[in-house]
């Protein structure tokens, strides 16, 4: 069990990091050349509330996969925003070990936070990929990115599916015709990984409608998002825009998109904290967040 020593240490690279990295993205903003006219401001303040709407979405998903874990409102809110601010931050998308060993905490299962995340990643990604595989095909070739993303789709649902009837036939076929300590050792890892199974199943049971909506409704969001953003750089925002982001955000080369998209999601999840911290001080005294 890690001890609030462990979790203050943690939590207290994870700030400094923070603080790092969103100076060198500010320090890149002059590389885009923006013209801060009224009208652009407008449409950067419009991009940041489609930005929170999204995200609003995106952690109304998140809180549906991890609906039985009985995490409180408030509490999982907080914890949303905290390892959200990370996860734009971080390359690669190491943010969500941050979010995993976050939520893993609370809901006092490393189990079902690594599945909620694989879960929350698992139909975002299928929903993204209903959107830019059509216009990759149109081009008549699928990007790096599309290609990474669908093999991953296509691991996780080959797992899932044919993992029940594997099961039923192993575990069979090794108590009828097996009984060495081998056969033993195998059959209790087939065990463990039902028991993953039915946690996985629990986290989707009469939320996955629900689940695929607010997918679908966070990505077309974040694609109004970035086409204002678009027009806030005096950029043309279309499909192959969206596909050079993606290609961006996974492979760390640089875009402008996404540097704005990281400076003004820092900036909300920022403040966001920021007031959270001013709150809890004024309440308790003491800074009580994250704790």
């Amino acid at each position: 069990m890690i001890n609030k020593r462990h979790y203050t240490v943690l939590n207290s690279f994870f700030i400094a990091l923070y603080l790092f990295l969103l100076l060198r993205t500010i320090l890149n903003i002059e590389m885009l050349h923006i013209t801060f006219s009224s009208n652009v401001m407008l449409l950067f303040f419009s991009a940041a509330l489609l930005f929170m709407v999204a995200h609003i979405f995106k952690c109304s998903r998140f809180y549906l996969i991890l609906f039985e874990s009985r995490i409180e409102i408030k509490r999982f809110v907080k914890l949303y925003i905290k390892t959200t601010f990370v996860n734009i931050l971080l390359p690669l998308k190491l943010g969500e070990i941050f979010r995993i060993y976050t939520f893993g905490k609370d809901a006092n299962s490393y189990k079902t936070g690594f599945l909620s995340v694989l879960t929350d990643r698992y139909f975002d990604t299928c929903i993204l990929l209903l959107i830019i595989i059509p216009f990759d095909l149109m081009h008549h070739s699928l990007s790096l990115s599309s290609i990474l993303l669908l093999f991953f789709i296509i691991l996780i649902t080959f797992a899932y599916l044919i993992f029940s009837p594997t099961y039923q036939y192993l575990n069979e076929y090794i108590i009828l015709n097996k009984s060495s300590k081998h056969a033993i050792k195998t059959l209790e890892l087939l065990e463990r990984c039902k028991m993953i199974y039915d946690h996985e199943k629990r986290l989707l049971k009469g939320r996955t409608s629900a689940i695929i909506l607010f997918s679908v409704l966070a990505w077309v969001i974040e694609f109004l998002m970035l086409f204002t953003l678009g027009k806030g750089l005096g950029l043309q925002f279309g499909a192959n825009n969206l596909v050079d982001y993606l290609n961006s955000a996974l492979f760390i080369t640089g875009n402008d998109y996404l540097t704005m998209y990281t400076l003004i999601g820092a900036i909300i999840f920022g403040l966001i904290i920021l007031v959270i911290y001013s709150i809890l001080f004024l309440k308790k005294g003491s800074v009580g967040y994250g704790k």
